[in-house]
């Protein structure tokens, strides 16, 4: 089985973010299985070797911003001078890196696309009218010629088989898969000590893209307004356009620490320095961070978006909160000492979403194409 995968990637570089996690956790997975994999990405001009395991063909060299649309256009100009063979899937992880695939190609090539959360509600909540209409011709074009969708959580699903009931007898649920294996409980007091948090009480952790849909701010206001002591800190982990805002806010609290990127492989110290992981998501499809949080043993504080009420139970794994008062009331919950989640039950609710598991409902999807 062959297997050419589509993203604006490179694989030497250390970023935040979800769907680039889940494109190169897949990609080693699927290798692992014995599937001949190819990655079309680009080249971010960074040190490092390109990887031997699978095919990387960069088709650009980016210098400086390098937006979607931008990849796009890449994206379409190689596909007019560069025709798929048929004996290939070709798998993206948005409907639009798939147009310009579907527009220059034979219809007998196999085509599916992953979708993480509702990348239309997105694009219309950040981008321009224009854009967004754009974009919605793009994704009705894909989703009506794509062989097979597959959706990382069951909410968002639904609303997309609502909005193209076209779909609904070629969409699957398969959500992501995470390395358990990795992401392991810890001693605390060891992390913190090489993660240089040692000496604080307790830590609400933040980890994720530093954009306008993860309503950071909103996490700093609360905390700012909850009740924590001298020695308590909120930790937040991550990069993005949003980041010279963030630290605006953050400038005269020293109980607020901007660690800005993390390396993937320190990432499991990262989660077990934490009390709570805290997410106050707009929208989102199936966070990573909270499986790696939960994977740690380490409850999880966020909105109810996606998959996360099949993840995060009240008393269990954590807790559901809907707007900023609940948010520093559960805030609260944690600098008083009270639990909001049982370290084992995090655990046991991470492993049913272990990539061992997740690879093989992803090949399936492949093998009926």
């Amino acid at each position: 089985m062959k297997v050419t995968i589509l993203g604006s990637i490179d694989p030497r570089l250390t970023r935040p973010g979800g769907i680039r996690s889940y494109t190169m956790h897949l990609i080693h997975n699927l290798v692992e299985k014995g599937v001949e994999c190819r990655l079309i990405g680009a080249d971010y001009q960074v040190e490092g070797d390109f990887p031997k395991q699978y095919s990387f063909s960069p088709i650009v060299k980016v210098e400086g911003k390098f937006t979607s649309q931008m990849w796009l256009r890449t994206l379409n100009k190689y596909c007019k001078k560069n025709h798929f063979n048929t004996d290939t899937i070709v798998h993206t992880q948005r409907p639009d890196d798939l147009y310009p695939v579907l527009k220059n190609n034979s219809s007998d090539l196999r085509t599916i696309c992953t979708i993480h959360g509702n990348t239309l509600h997105g694009i219309k909540s950040r981008k321009s009218f224009v854009t967004s209409k754009i974009y919605s011709h793009l994704e009705s074009y894909v989703l009506k010629r794509v062989d097979r969708v597959l959706m990382v959580d069951k909410r968002n699903m639904s609303e997309y088989v609502k909005h193209y009931p076209f779909i609904e007898g070629k969409t699957h649920n398969v959500p992501i898969g995470i390395d358990i294996g990795k992401f392991q409980r810890q001693d605390r007091k060891e992390a913190r000590k090489k993660m240089e948090l040692d000496g604080y009480d307790r830590i609400c952790l933040f980890v994720g893209r530093f954009s306008q849909e993860k309503r950071i701010p909103s996490i700093i206001k609360a905390f700012n307004n909850s009740k924590y002591g001298n020695n308590d800190v909120l930790v937040i982990v991550g990069d993005g356009p949003d980041k010279n805002e963030i630290l605006k806010l953050v400038n005269e609290n020293d109980n607020i620490i901007v660690k800005g990127t993390v390396e993937h492989d320190l990432m499991p110290l990262m989660y077990n320095c934490a009390d709570v992981l805290t997410l106050f998501s707009e929208y989102e499809g199936l966070p990573t961070v909270v499986l790696e949080s939960m994977a740690a043993g380490v409850p999880v504080i966020s909105t109810p978006v996606g998959a996360v009420p099949e993840l995060v139970m009240n008393s269990h794994t954590g807790r559901i909160v809907k707007n900023e008062k609940e948010l520093i009331e559960a805030m609260n919950m944690i600098w008083e000492g009270r639990s909001i989640g049982k370290k084992e039950y995090c655990r046991e609710k991470s492993e049913e979403y272990s990539w061992d598991k997740v690879v093989d409902r992803v090949i399936e999807q492949y093998e009926q194409l």
